[in-house]
């Protein structure tokens, strides 16, 4: 049986086939790059993702525990502006412990009665402390990092204790 009319059934010819390959290897080459960009891109945008995340949890816990603490306790006093904050805090059995927070390298850390623990792992630029009254504490230019991206939070807390 003849597939063309007038024509020898031949089958492929290698010519045929080196072009198939090449233009089969070329789909094939592009869709893997394109998968690999998009996982890096998804990468990169969990990191930063991560990175914020932390920030904002780190910020909610930094502003419940000033906001608890002892306001007379409370360093730095009134219209000083530095790079850490400690003040006492009345635990639920009565304890008073003293709490820390400030920026060390790239990490933001908290002393919570002479244990440390980081609560930013990385990509810290920057944290400030103004008390801006009795009973006001803020924090500002808390500048998180981010490959060529950086993020800037604040936060006005009112210390009730």
């Amino acid at each position: 049986m003849k597939l063309f009319p007038g024509g020898r059934n031949r089958g492929i010819s290698t010519l045929e086939v080196i072009v198939a390959l090449t233009l089969l290897s070329g789909v094939v080459f592009s869709l893997v790059f394109f998968i690999k960009d998009c996982f890096h891109l998804w990468r990169k945008a969990s990191y930063r993702i991560e990175i914020e995340r932390n920030a904002v949890i780190a910020l909610d816990q930094m502003s419940e525990y000033i906001r608890k603490g002892e306001a007379k306790s409370l360093f730095p006093k009134v219209g000083i502006e530095t790079d850490f904050v400690s003040f006492y805090y009345l635990k639920e059995d009565g304890k008073k412990v003293k709490i820390k927070y400030y920026k060390e390298k790239d990490k933001l850390v908290e002393v919570m009665g002479g244990r440390k623990r980081i609560l930013v792992p990385y990509g810290v630029k920057d944290i400030k402390f103004k008390r801006i009254g009795e009973r006001f504490l803020r924090i500002y230019d808390f500048v998180v990092k981010i490959k060529d991206k950086e993020f800037n939070f604040s936060r006005n807390i009112y210390i009730r204790g």
